[in-house]
């Protein structure tokens, strides 16, 4: 109508006798046709921004000529700020969805619309709605976008192309976090994955390894759950130039840049959305706000991995590192892959409030290698792995040994910003945690296993035995049990007689370390050797009474204290902090005394020489820094 109108006004100034009074009429109408559609345009734009009007309709969006998003009451959560002049109108607003929804495994538009909008965030979720909220500010939404520009902006003529692996879950995203980064920081082209032309029919986690039945999507691979990551076409029909090693180096979101870009590249479809939703509601474990502590206990196949093997811990050795209070007190969320060790749980630990999911399991080995779909049901597994990283965010010890997707547990339960969380690892200081002695772990843990029920028949049960065991220990031995987390169940039945031998100069330990006289009650060996600090958690679980004083040996040497506490009496509170600077519930410490105490253990480990022990000192001030938040790494300079 505007063009038409301005083409009839040009031809009534150019050739006034051209143009009738009919013609004019239907000029002067058009002008007044626009001038109204004009104002109506800007009262409707006026009055829709307002709050009080939006809280009144419910509106719909059209997404690139799809089908509409069911907006629901486009409300803004500004504190009661109007939001008329913003540049995005929508800060806030609220999407409508069903239960029905997770069946539905098609591209929704707002799936779409998500694709493309990664400053937004899923704010809450209920039965009838999704919330999505703007942040363009923090450091997720700063490296989301970075994300997005290279992955969508910089053109598909060359991309980077990786194999897609089918591994564990926290291995395959090593490889894919890997490949983003290397896309982004060295390449500046899009990433994508692709098949290995060996094996080259899909992801485990989307088709059945072997026969690749039962697919989540026909193309059996990260699109079937996540919104798309590039827009270079289906990864396997990519044939643009290439650059950089599709075997490259990997990275792993052990800090917040590494989580963030596996929360860009995992952001869930709409169906899988809900189908995480229902799964969280139907499993209803109750798992109280900061009442709760999580056990991950990895077993399977992790003894078939060669020399990356890692071992099968006892569950006593898990429930060990807890404090009292969360084993009075809390539900135990249970998490394994092994049915045995839930079994296990039970006969040992009756008493503890165990809680965990009920879905099929190997038994130890039976899966066989690289087998993590023990239901033959790969979106199932999808959905549990991620409600489970839902559900530990409520929780506020976790307890682990080495793995990537422990890694994952344990930064989803940093996310939220509720209470303090406590990290305890079942394999902390063990040189050799990964080797092949593991491989005859298996055969090892029903051995000491049987041990452990012949203690119980005859001791009255471990629980009670450990209890007593713990009013025997000393201060300084329990606090190390904590920090340095052994294997062996003798390791903190210390005699109270031996503590003494531990307060002794610096000088002194240097002198007997050289001359290869072994501490009193010791192997001869320990001392020839120079055995790091660390390596009382390698003791053999089927401990035997003549190995302690090995293991005492250990203790003395990783607990020297400086001369000036040498004359501390036995069962003094300061003793644990002056034998090991970085032991004890350091979540609780200030910024000042945190440094305090890594300056001490510095200076500590550069008077061993004990590389080993640097290197410890490092890991745990890693552990430290990133937990604690930015301004302790602001603290301390780094």
């Amino acid at each position: 109508a505007v063009i038409l109108t301005l083409l009839r006004l040009g031809v009534a100034f150019i050739h006034p006798h051209l143009i009738s009074s009919t013609t004019m009429i239907s000029v002067r109408s058009s002008v007044i046709c626009c001038i109204v559609l004009i104002a109506v345009v800007a009262l409707v734009h006026e009055f829709a921004s307002s709050k009080e009007l939006t809280k009144l309709l419910r509106s719909t969006v059209e997404v690139e000529g799809s089908t509409s998003i069911r907006f629901k009451d486009n409300h803004h959560l500004n504190n009661g700020s109007d939001t008329s002049t913003s540049p995005y109108p929508q800060e806030h607003f609220c999407v409508e969805w069903k239960k029905e929804d997770a069946d539905n495994r098609t591209i929704q538009p707002v799936d779409e619309w998500f694709t493309h909008h990664v400053e937004y965030n899923v704010v809450s979720e209920s039965d009838s709605e999704v919330c999505f909220e703007r942040d363009a500010r923090s450091a997720k939404s700063i490296m989301h976008l970075k994300l997005y520009h290279n992955q969508f902006q910089t053109g598909c003529q060359a991309v980077h192309k990786r194999y897609l692996w089918s591994s564990g879950w926290g291995a395959d995203f090593k490889n894919v976090l890997g490949g983003l980064e290397e896309a982004l920081e060295d390449h500046h082209v899009p990433f994508i994955m692709s098949w290995n032309p060996v094996y080259p029919k899909g992801w485990h986690y989307a088709a059945n390894k072997g026969d690749f039945s039962n697919k989540t999507c026909p193309e059996a691979d990260l699109t079937c759950y996540f919104v798309p990551y590039h827009p270079c076409g289906k990864d396997n029909e990519i044939t643009n130039n290439t650059v950089g090693d599709p075997n490259g180096d990997l990275d792993f979101p052990n800090n917040p840049k590494g989580l963030h870009t596996y929360q860009y590249v995992t952001r869930p479809l709409w169906w899988l959305r809900r189908a995480i939703f229902n799964y969280v509601q139907e499993q209803n474990l109750q798992l109280t706000m900061g009442q709760c502590s999580v056990i991950h206990v990895r077993r399977a196949d992790v003894v078939m991995h060669g020399s990356n093997s890692r071992k099968y811990y006892p569950v006593k050795n898990y429930v060990d590192l807890l404090p009292q209070y969360a084993k009075d007190d809390h539900d135990i969320f249970l998490l394994t892959d092994d049915q045995n060790a839930i079994s296990e749980a039970h006969e040992f630990y009756p008493n503890l409030k165990w809680k965990y999911i009920d879905r099929p399991r190997h038994n130890g080995t039976s899966g066989g290698w690289e087998n993590q779909t023990p239901s033959r049901n790969p979106a199932g597994e999808v959905v549990t792995i991620l409600g489970t990283f839902e559900m530990v965010k409520n929780c506020v010890h976790f307890v682990h040994g080495a793995g990537s997707f422990s890694d994952l547990i344990w930064a989803y339960m940093q996310t939220q910003s509720h209470h303090s969380v406590q990290q305890h690892l079942v394999d902390r200081g063990i040189p050799d945690a990964f080797g092949e002695h593991n491989t005859q772990s298996a055969e090892e843990l029903k051995a000491q296993l049987d041990q452990l029920r012949a203690e119980k028949e005859g001791g009255g049960g471990v629980v009670e035995e450990e209890e007593t065991t713990a009013e025997e220990t000393p201060a300084e031995e329990e606090v190390e049990k904590v920090e340095e987390q052994p294997e062996e169940p003798t390791a903190e039945e210390q005699p109270e007689e031996e503590q003494p031998e531990e307060v002794v100069e610096d000088e002194q330990v240097e002198e007997e370390q050289s001359e290869g006289e072994a501490v009193e009650g010791s192997p001869e060996e320990a001392a020839e050797d120079e055995v790091p600090a660390e390596v009382e958690a390698e003791q053999p679980e089927a401990v035997e009474e003549e190995e302690q004083p090995a293991e005492e040996e250990n203790q003395e040497e990783e607990q020297q204290q400086p001369e000036e506490e040498a004359e501390q009496p036995e069962g003094e509170q300061q003793q644990p902090e002056a034998d090991e600077p970085l032991s004890g519930d350091l979540n609780k410490l200030s910024v000042q005394d945190l440094k305090e105490r890594l300056e001490l253990a510095r200076e500590k480990a550069e008077k061993d020489g004990q590389a080993q022990r640097r290197r410890r000192l490092r890991v745990v001030e890693e552990d430290l820094l990133w937990p604690l938040g930015p301004t302790l790494e602001t603290e301390m300079g780094r």
